[in-house]
């Protein structure tokens, strides 16, 4: 219970940054809150209609964005999982939640090939992310790609001894 309220601080947060003060604004962060409240109580149909209110009120949420693809995740909304995560991403390249996000979800529609660049973006962004490192190696293991694995694990002894 102390990781998802620590999740909706975060991303309420993360939501709540370079907002102006309107009305709006105030609108879509009550209903980004409700929609986190609704997301944690496992209520994902209702959630996933807020995160779209917010993503109406504030076209380029990236926060908005992210719970979104979240939701639609947990739905099994694969494909629109991706697109929104994807949409995350391009609106805020340097979040690793959002990136993470998107790697995952990459990863379970079987897209190894977008999945692995993004998972290289991961540690590029945090290159002490140690987990990125063994998903990717696990990957390129899976794939077939044992010159590529031993890089990715040539970087990892690099990084961390």
């Amino acid at each position: 219970m102390r990781l998802l309220a620590l999740m909706l601080f975060l991303c309420v947060g993360s939501y709540a940054q370079d907002k102006p003060n309107t009305k709006s604004a105030t609108l879509g962060e009550n209903t980004f809150t409700e929609g986190m409240k609704l997301f944690v109580l496992e209520d994902y149909n209702k959630a996933l209609q807020k995160f779209e209110t917010v993503i109406k009120i504030e076209e380029k949420s990236a926060a908005g964005f992210y719970m979104k693809a979240r939701t639609e995740n947990a739905l099994n909304q694969n494909l629109k999982a991706e697109m929104s995560a994807e949409t995350s991403v391009n609106l805020d390249k340097q979040n690793l939640y959002y990136l993470q996000n998107y790697a995952e979800i990459l990863k379970k529609n079987f897209k190894s090939t977008l999945a692995e660049k993004a998972y290289k973006d991961l540690i590029d962004l945090k290159p002490d992310y140690i987990d990125a490192y063994f998903t990717l190696l696990e990957m390129q293991v899976a794939d077939g790609k044992p010159t590529e694995a031993l890089k990715t694990l040539e970087a990892a002894e690099k990084q961390f001894g």
